[in-house]
């Protein structure tokens, strides 16, 4: 299983090549689960694209965060063979985030 929270600081073609990597060693039937930030969080929302799917929150010295949406979660699985298990939204009093589950089947 391969998790992260809010850790993928990378731009698109960048998580496109780690994605290849995660799932080239990820054995058969093995899961990953990635939650990030919504483009309806307040965080994203006052943030500048720096460079595509990355942002940049002028409130927090330039904190880089990585932009999640239904839309990018499916065509990132697609890409990678994955299924997608679940796929939930949840808002919090750490703003809004995007959750996905995929598993590995081949």
């Amino acid at each position: 299983m391969f998790y992260a929270r809010s850790s993928l600081h990378l731009d698109d073609s960048e998580l496109e090549e780690f994605m290849i990597e995660l799932t080239t060693r990820l054995k058969t039937g093995g899961y990953i689960c990635i939650e990030g930030k919504t483009p309806e969080d307040k965080k994203m929302a006052r943030s500048q694209e720096i460079r595509p799917g990355l942002w940049s929150d002028p409130n927090e010295s330039g904190h880089v965060r990585r932009l999640w949406s239904e839309e990018s979660i499916q065509k990132l699985c697609d890409q990678n063979r994955l299924t997608i298990i679940q796929l939930s939204n949840h808002n919090d009093q750490f703003g809004s985030f995007i959750r996905f589950i995929a598993q590995k089947n081949w």
